[in-house]
């Protein structure tokens, strides 16, 4: 009985989380459906489908493909909902894409903090700031 009223919290946590305006909320809000989802007794949740950064529903099968080799923000942003709505982990998503811990959580950072658009950041864009803070630096 008390795993059952476990498991309709988690399911409660991850409907507030998609329902959220504010991502900046969801990764907590998901963090403690996983924590219900322990106490009741399934530790490895895996959703069958979450909402996708433009309203969308996203499953494995419409994710981007396995081979991408071009990232757009919305890709990227695609992959970033994933993990933050169960999909995947982040372990899966990093090995399923060849991606490194530190970039998949680039992308987070800059989704959470400026939305799809903050995916845009260029590395030429990234210096060009670099340069423009410290002048002494960029002679």
């Amino acid at each position: 009985m008390r795993s059952q009223s476990y498991s309709d919290e988690a399911r409660h946590c991850r409907d507030l989380a998609d329902e959220f305006v504010d991502r900046s909320e969801r990764p907590f809000l998901l963090r403690v459906a996983e924590a219900f989802d322990e106490l009741a007794g399934r530790k490895n949740y895996q959703s069958e489908r979450v909402i996708g950064p433009l309203g969308e529903s996203l499953t494995l099968e419409n994710l981007p493909a396995t081979n991408t080799s071009r990232w757009t923000p919305l890709r990227k942003a695609e992959v970033v909902a994933a993990v933050e709505g169960g999909l995947l982990s982040v372990e899966e998503a990093c090995r399923r894409y060849s991606l490194s811990i530190e970039e998949f959580t680039r992308w987070q950072s800059a989704i959470n903090s400026r939305g799809v658009r903050g995916l845009r950041v260029t590395r030429i864009q990234e210096y060009r700031g670099f340069h423009k803070e410290h002048p002494a630096q960029s002679r």
